[in-house]
């Protein structure tokens, strides 16, 4: 076999503590459990004398990647038809008429009546990049941005990252409310995802992120839209390396438990950090990949022990008060579901769009996880990643969602803001 790139996890002592009040780092000389990414291009003999080095966590072959793409309408119809004769979509929110009326996400998961704006919470978003400029993001203060791909600049030419990134902490445009934690002022912007068509990434990519965004960054919630695709290793194997599709596959599904391993390691990491800088929430979508046939489960990172999962919501037939559903797309197997279909955001170049997909349901998680940073810290209680990421899932409800639903599809229900 040639010589393929793997990623290697590598622990590393950290630069002294981070207090969790201040936010300012210490010079005490007690270390907090850290990590690095190494990388590079390695036979399989170099990988078995590499595991055994003192330092290294968890090595597995890169693997590639792509962002959660939006579901496209056309696709939401047909669908609609099938299942639902008859049946429209909601249409809240999209054309002229609409452009004033706040997302219907935010009073779903109770952001509107909450009395914190996430103030003083620093959030990572590792995506397509940003469009800095929109008005969306006139709030925000404290701006970190970051390009781990080997493109230049920053700009997003998809417009993903600037939607997710607005329903997060986005301020209003033209009198409509569309981001959950509006007070974010602080925030870290990881372009992990290149200006292909496909806005492809890889495992190197995204783990260079993390290690950026909960360690360099110190940031306590960290939002990814992205998906390892299993599939395209698979047709790398057999093209590029000219090996049977039975070989292939093996090969691919070893890579894969690697890489999960590895999602692990990291995340086992991270929640080592509680006791010295609080940790970092980390949320992901579960994915649009689930038909009408059948229903595909949460891939990584979304699978990853620790890292919350987030499927769809969407309003109920008619757009009226009934019973929430998840649609046919969400991915099962999922931590929590939160508004995903036709949620206004910020697009990128200027004013609003909507889009669908559990990659804006799971930005209504991460804001949400902001907001109960800033309640915790201001009620006196315990206010970390382990605190924030049990009151998520305490609050969650199924109240209303449409009682069919399997639980494996809900997860512990629709994610909830802190109460006024």
């Amino acid at each position: 076999m040639p010589k393929q790139r793997y990623v290697i996890l590598r622990a590393r002592p950290d630069q002294g503590t981070t207090d969790i009040a201040s936010g300012t780092k210490s010079q005490f000389p007690e270390r907090a459990p850290a990590f690095w990414v190494d990388s590079g291009e390695l036979t399989r003999a170099e990988v078995r004398m590499l595991a055994g080095e003192t330092d290294v966590i968890a090595v597995a072959p890169v693997m590639p990647a792509r962002v959660v793409a939006p579901v496209r309408p056309r696709d939401r119809r047909a669908a609609t038809r099938q299942r639902k004769p008859g049946r429209r979509l909601p249409s809240r929110g999209a054309g002229a008429k609409g452009l004033t009326r706040d997302s219907w996400g935010i009073a779903e998961i109770g952001a509107d009546l909450s009395t914190v704006g996430g103030a003083g919470v620093r959030v990572a978003v590792l995506d397509t990049g940003i469009d800095a400029n929109h008005k969306a993001f006139g709030g925000v203060k404290n701006w970190s941005q970051r390009n781990f791909t080997l493109e230049a600049g920053m700009q997003d030419t998809s417009g993903h990252g600037t939607a997710c990134a607005a329903t997060i902490f986005g301020q209003d445009v033209h009198g409509a409310r569309i981001g959950v934690a509006r007070d974010v002022r602080d925030v870290s912007i990881g372009k992990i995802c290149r200006n292909d068509a496909h806005h492809s990434t890889d495992t190197e990519l995204i783990f260079k992120g993390l290690e950026w965004a909960a360690l360099d960054e110190g940031v306590q919630v960290i939002s990814m839209s992205v998906a390892v695709d299993f599939t395209k290793k698979v047709e790398d194997l057999v093209v590029d390396q000219h090996l049977p599709r039975r070989q292939a596959v093996s090969l691919a599904l070893e890579a894969y438990r690697a890489t999960v391993r590895m999602f692990d390691a990291l995340m086992d990491t991270i929640r080592a950090r509680i006791p010295y800088d609080g940790g970092a929430v980390v949320v992901a979508a579960a994915g649009n990949d689930s038909t009408l046939d059948f229903k595909v489960g949460t891939g990584i990172p979304g699978a990853a022990d620790g890292i919350l999962s987030v499927g769809a919501l969407q309003e109920a037939p008619g757009d009226t008060d009934g019973p929430r559903i998840v649609p046919f797309y969400s991915n099962t197997f999922v931590t929590l579901v939160a508004p995903g279909e036709r949620i206004k955001t910020a697009r990128s170049g200027g004013n609003l769009t909507v889009a669908s997909g559990t990659s804006l349901a799971a930005p209504h998680v991460a804001g949400a996880a902001a907001l109960w940073w800033q309640y915790l810290r201001e009620s006196g209680g315990p206010a970390d990643s382990r605190s924030v990421v049990g009151r998520l899932l305490e609050s969650a409800t199924s109240a209303n969602i449409a009682v069919s639903t399997p639980a494996e599809d809900r997860g512990a229900g629709v994610v909830r803001a802190p109460p006024a």
